[in-house]
């Protein structure tokens, strides 16, 4: 029998081993994906409200570095300063993978399809019995839906064309898509272009608007979470990460803030303190305060063109 099994290995996913590892307790991990398969723009903040993420790449992960990133407001151009990393996400979820296995972290490329409760512990594909069960599994998370919690999600679709750029560049143009962006993200070789919104088809059409004339390869679509997130916390179970819909409800980014809740339910596996307290404590307050810029800016402000000079109070 399993002490904890983590299912998923993204960010919160990895965190969370890499914790768990750290504290004497051996994780099972398991993934269905290779490593680095989400839809992502693959920068992050170098500290997001202080809590930084260098402490999880390595020197390899790193791509690119910016002071500056830009965001194209109807064709103007308003900079933000700043300290932000384009990163090999490949990369970055291998090495947190190894680190977690040389500490004792155990990991298992299965699918997960079914989980059911046994007494007091689950039964994940009828045949790994677990005492403590951590959704990490993303935006459709399997773990999610069987503790019987629902999110609201975006879909975002991203891809690599040739090129290169001085700094991120976000851009808000209701003539690509409404209630979304699109990005071009300045990586070592490659730019990393996307198109983030709520709506399926709106994005497959400002995709289609934004990368006309490019030559787009590993082009991939994910679902992400848009919404603050739900319950976290149960009997013996905890969700992290994008299966707990714990990302920027603004930006729709997520990996600082998986990082950092994958290595907070560590600690409160370990400790047997309260994870949903833990996290909440931490962030809550500003996720609310990101949800309300959101529902301000995509819901009425990204609408008026005068509107640019307000950017900094959102972004």
């Amino acid at each position: 029998m399993e002490e904890v099994t983590i299912v998923g290995a993204g960010p919160a996913g990895l965190a969370c081993a890499k914790g768990l590892a750290d504290r004497g307790i051996k994780p099972l991990v398991l993934h269905k994906d290779w490593f680095g398969q989400k839809a992502c723009g693959d920068l992050v903040e170098e500290e997001w409200f202080g809590h930084p993420v260098f402490p999880y790449l390595t020197p390899r992960a790193v791509e690119r570095n910016f002071d500056r990133f830009t965001i194209n407001f109807y064709g103007r151009n308003f900079a933000r300063k700043g300290r932000w990393v384009s990163i090999d996400r490949g990369e970055f979820e291998r090495a947190l993978c190894e680190e977690a296995k040389r500490r004792g972290a155990k990991f298992r490329l299965e699918r997960v399809a079914r989980i059911r409760r046994k007494g007091k512990t689950f039964l994940i594909n009828d045949r790994i019995e677990t005492k403590f069960l951590v959704g990490a599994d993303g935006a459709d998370s399997v773990v999610r839906s069987f503790l019987g919690q629902e999110i609201e999600k975006a879909f975002a679709i991203r891809g690599y064309v040739k090129g290169d750029r001085e700094s991120p560049t976000l851009y808000v143009d209701r003539g690509i898509i409404e209630g979304g962006y699109a990005w071009i993200f300045p990586k070592r070789k490659l730019l990393n272009v996307g198109v983030v919104g709520r709506r399926v088809e709106e994005v497959k059409r400002g995709w289609r608007k934004f990368t006309r004339g490019m030559e787009v390869r590993d082009a991939k679509g994910s679902f992400v979470p848009c919404s603050l997130p739900c319950k976290t916390e149960f009997e013996n179970a905890i969700l992290v990460g994008d299966a707990a819909g714990q990302i920027n409800p603004l930006s729709f980014a997520g990996i600082n803030l998986s990082l950092l809740c994958g290595s907070l339910a560590a600690e409160a596996i370990a400790s047997s303190r309260s994870y949903e307290g833990l996290w909440r404590k931490e962030v809550y307050r500003r996720l609310r305060i990101f949800h309300l810029k959101g529902k301000i800016f995509w819901g009425s402000l990204m609408k008026q063109k005068w509107a640019g000079h307000l950017l900094r109070w959102f972004f």
